[in-house]
């Protein structure tokens, strides 16, 4: 049972980074959290927007453009698109022990103490005691349901 706490405490509170946002993270304070941002729809190059928002591809005018700088502290001072429309939470860069899909509350019932109000996460399932990690319709149907 200890060596199954260790491995829990090791996987929870590692550091890790996100590929979408660049936050660093630990596990603890993001399963179910929704810190981050996605576009759940695919990008229609026909349109110029994804199908999950109709959002469009912002174009900078070349008057104010010209006078933006593009330096390593700020790579991206000009996004073309938001970072997008559905909230989730972060996804590491690295290899995480802990799969991206909705964790089971009692399963991990040892992190709980140290997780910081759980009950009032935007990711807290209730009825299914889960916390889910990309918000969802009630009614829709996806890969992690």
């Amino acid at each position: 049972m200890d060596d199954n706490i260790e491995d829990m405490t090791r996987i929870f509170f590692k550091l890790h980074i996100c590929a979408v946002c660049g936050r660093y993270y630990t596990e603890i304070d993001n399963v179910g959290a929704h810190t981050c941002r996605y576009h759940p729809g695919k990008y229609d190059s026909f349109n110029d927007t994804y199908t999950c928002c109709s959002e469009k591809r912002r174009y900078g005018s070349t008057d104010y453009q010209r006078y933006m700088s593009f330096t390593p502290d700020k790579p991206q001072a000009y996004r073309s698109f938001s970072s997008g429309c559905t909230p989730c939470d972060c996804r590491s860069i690295y290899d995480n022990p802990l799969p991206y899909k909705d964790v089971d509350v009692k399963e991990y019932a040892p992190m709980l103490m140290f997780m910081k109000d759980v009950a009032s996460r935007p990711g807290y399932n209730e009825s299914k005691l889960r916390l889910e990690r990309v918000k969802r319709p009630k009614d829709a149907q996806t890969i992690f349901s």
